[in-house]
């Protein structure tokens, strides 16, 4: 896990009208908590933290310097809070994490290989898009592969199926389905029409076919 540092100012005020001016000159709020410590408000730079974030995924650790504090503070981002209409960044709120102590943290799951299911018509189908694990700070994946490479029609991999670092838990149910390859849904409006236009049975023996009217 790479280790990422990023500045931070103090701030004091608080409030919708203080929240957009900081928003206007590029700086996002920020709270820092932290176990039995009082909260920091906090702002840091917008495009920074975009490019921290996209550099070392979504539970990286940022070190977090704050101006006039000689400590530094080892962080993962625990929430952002965005805008629903335009996705702008509205928040960030900053957990710090202790290098010796696990930290529980949700991780996305990506699936890799081709499921030899999908050579006969099936489709994959994933369910479990992330999963939550336990970890030292520094040893959280920033994705959890997902191999389909054994699937074939009708198959499934189970949480349980996965192979990961061995200090590394799992706490999502281990029985929870991650990816299914399924056969393709036919529409019964489709089925039917298929079965119109398929040619007709032949009379069975001892029946005549009915003959065409004049």
């Amino acid at each position: 896990m790479e280790k990422i540092v990023l500045e931070a100012e103090s701030r004091s005020k608080v409030g919708k009208g203080e929240a957009r001016k900081l928003r206007a000159a590029g700086q996002l709020p920020a709270v820092l908590y932290g176990r039995g410590e009082a909260s920091k408000l906090l702002s840091v730079n917008g495009r920074a933290f975009q490019e921290a974030r996209s550099k070392g995924g979504s539970n990286a650790i940022i070190s977090l310097q704050i101006s006039g504090d000689k400590e530094v503070y080892n962080t993962i981002v625990k929430f952002v809070e965005t805008d629903r209409v335009r996705r702008n960044l509205l928040h960030i709120d900053f957990q710090r994490v202790y290098m010796d102590e696990p930290i529980k943290a949700m991780v996305p799951v990506r699936v890799t290989g081709e499921a030899p299911g999908t050579e006969v018509g099936g489709i994959v189908q994933q369910s479990l898009w992330e999963m939550e694990v336990e970890a030292l700070p520094q040893e959280l994946p920033e994705v959890i592969e997902a191999d389909v490479s054994g699937l074939d029609m009708g198959g499934v991999l189970l949480v349980k199926d996965l192979a990961l670092p061995e200090r590394v838990t799992i706490l999502t149910d281990s029985e929870t389905v991650i990816i299914s390859v399924v056969a393709p849904h036919i529409e019964p409006e489709v089925t039917a029409a298929l079965e119109e236009a398929a040619p007709g049975e032949e009379a069975a023996p001892g029946q005549e076919a009915a003959a065409p009217e004049a």
